[in-house]
């Protein structure tokens, strides 16, 4: 018996998930895409920084 709630409860969840997913995964697909170049632009940014560091100060 405990097993069957435990099953009924899982389903419900994941369908709770599914339903109420689509929106949330659109916010955050919409937020990967508009975060990823700045992300990329700033660690660009610090390892040319840290490169020229190096090259100043170890070289």
């Amino acid at each position: 018996m405990f097993a069957k709630k435990i099953v009924l409860l899982s389903v419900l969840l994941s369908f709770i998930v599914l339903v109420g997913g689509c929106e949330t995964t659109k916010g955050i697909v919409t937020g990967v895409a508009e975060g990823m170049p700045k992300d990329v632009k700033n660690t660009w940014e610090g390892i040319k920084k840290a490169d020229t560091w190096m090259r100043k100060n170890l070289w």
